[in-house]
């Protein structure tokens, strides 16, 4: 009788090139990556070696192996095959949430596939899927608001203190907190949470959490929960799992009927005559006066500015669909003495040290403490929704229109702006917004 095939390869280590590395079977093809660990090293080398087998052995691979070529080739592979009914090893977690994205990757555009694998990952970093009850299903919906970031986590350690992000991660290991760099980063960029104040000597600041985590919206909880259900449909058509331990939940309630925040056109006009040579003065026009979203004037360059026919060109969009926006006369006044520039039009966010969000979010955290006493509104976002507010408050903008200036979808644009219009009329009206 020939020999059954193992359940799982076995890794081996070996020295080349100066340096221990990895190495594992699975048929005939191999997977290897080097430890880093020089030959007097090797005891460090066998740990990585026994933690590697681990993962292949079906539990979770640590944290520092995830982003190895060589295992994200290889939980690909084991995907792929079970895909393809081959099943060579018994299927685990992480291999059927995999093939579940490889799946469902074949018919979703890229932006889909990785908000469906965030949810999913967030599912994964407390329980088993394929051992996962209704119960424990419930819990993590109910305290997804709770365990929603790290910055969370960060804000319980800082404790009221201002840190500096290398005192923050020195915490986070003194506290046995796993995380990476790239976490760490996405965390303290929740600017709802964190404030950053770099020192005028210094390049780099400090860190002060200034409020409380935001809820997880329903919007964003039912997405949550659809992902769940997806992959779980997937998992008993599979026979991974026998029941979906999201059938009873429901989603959650969202209103149609909220009303968006916007300023007044004296309020706008206040705040122009506030930022009025500060250097970040061309962003709140452009925001005020062309709606574009904080991301989108962050990748602004002036070459997407066509002064002769009074367009600004948004390229790169959250929707992923270019847009072409009219400038109003009183922005392209503003922007003129500007023609001959080249580069970025928020040059002055761009910094190698701070993110441009940090940068963009400081400069109106710098204007709420001129203007308090709209310190709750001076957001980027009420900036955008007062540009689309007040175009269709004057009853000349239809909301086509509007929505074409905005990029939103119509249902969008008419939940948010169709109660404003007076009379629609047939008629850019872009002028009106000066």
């Amino acid at each position: 009788m020939a020999d059954q095939p193992r359940s799982y390869p076995i890794p081996r280590l070996r020295f080349a090139a100066h340096r221990w590395r990895i190495r594992w079977n699975v048929r005939e093809k191999s997977y290897e990556f080097s430890t880093g660990y020089q030959r007097a090293e090797k005891d460090k080398a066998e740990v990585a070696c026994q933690y590697i087998a681990i993962g292949l052995r079906g539990e979770k691979f640590p944290e520092w192996a995830e982003h190895i070529p060589a295992v994200i080739a290889y939980q690909k592979t084991l995907a792929d095959q079970f895909v393809s009914g081959e099943k060579y090893f018994r299927i685990t977690s992480a291999t059927a949430q995999q093939a579940w994205i490889n799946q469902y990757a074949a018919t979703a555009k890229v932006k889909q596939i990785k908000r469906r694998a965030h949810c999913l990952n967030r599912l994964a970093e407390k329980y088993d899927l394929l051992t996962l009850t209704s119960a424990q299903a419930a819990e993590w919906i109910e305290t997804l608001a709770i365990n929603r970031y790290l910055s969370d986590t960060v804000r319980r350690l800082m404790n009221g203190r201002a840190m500096t992000r290398k005192e923050i991660a020195a915490a986070l290991v003194a506290a046995n907190i796993e995380h990476t760099s790239a976490k760490l980063s996405i965390a303290l960029g929740n600017r709802a949470i964190f404030e950053f104040t770099p020192k005028p000597t210094q390049k780099r600041g400090k860190y002060r959490a200034t409020a409380s985590p935001r809820a997880v919206s329903p919007n964003t909880t039912n997405i949550y929960i659809e992902t769940a259900k997806m992959f779980y449909k997937w998992a008993v058509k599979n026979k991974l799992v026998k029941e979906n331990p999201f059938d009873d939940i429901k989603k959650k309630s969202v209103s149609k009927t909220a009303e968006i925040v916007f300023f007044t056109r004296e309020e706008r006009d206040d705040i122009i005559a506030a930022v009025s040579g500060e250097p970040c003065a061309l962003p709140v026009w452009i925001a005020l006066y062309a709606g574009l979203r904080r991301g989108e004037i962050i990748r602004l360059r002036w070459e997407d500015v066509d002064f002769a026919g009074s367009w600004l060109h948004v390229k790169k969009t959250k929707t992923d669909r270019p847009r072409h926006v009219p400038i109003s006369p009183a922005l392209l006044s503003t922007l003129k003495p500007f023609a001959k520039k080249n580069g970025y039009v928020a040059a002055h966010w761009q910094n190698a040290n701070v993110s441009a969000e940090i940068k963009a979010d400081n400069d109106l955290a710098a204007l709420v403490k001129k203007m308090p006493e709209l310190s709750t509104k001076i957001k980027w976002n009420v900036f955008r929704h007062t540009f689309a507010s007040l175009l269709a408050q004057t009853g000349k903008v239809t909301i086509d229109q509007i929505c074409a200036m905005m990029g939103n979808t119509p249902e969008v644009c008419r939940r948010h702006y169709a109660h404003l219009i007076p009379n629609a009329a047939a008629n850019t009206g872009i002028h009106l917004i000066d």
